[in-house]
């Protein structure tokens, strides 16, 4: 199986930790933008750069899961691959 992690900067060490646990039957990638381009809204310019890099991502790795803790890259995931099952990992009180 192979998983494609989108994630936060700050929560990358959070996925490494997590992968740490994975059997070697799972072969996996995570992808997080340099902090540099990243803000929580991923507004304009820095909203595409990522989504180019996402898409990049999506169709060098080629995923059979993708696993997201952020809103908006698991949306540019689902846009770009819909056939690709996603788990979107949401935490906190933002959404209420």
């Amino acid at each position: 199986m192979r998983v494609l992690f989108l994630a936060a900067p700050y929560k990358r060490n959070m996925i490494e930790e997590m992968t740490k646990f994975f059997t070697r039957q799972i072969d996996f990638e995570i992808y997080s933008p340099p902090a540099k381009k990243y803000d929580s809204t991923l507004i304009g310019l820095k909203n595409l750069i990522v989504r180019e890099e996402i898409v990049r991502e999506i169709h060098n790795f080629g995923p059979d899961v993708v696993y997201s803790d952020h809103a908006t890259f698991a949306c540019q995931a689902k846009f770009v691959s819909p056939s690709i099952p996603l788990i979107l990992h949401l935490r906190g009180d933002w959404w209420t």
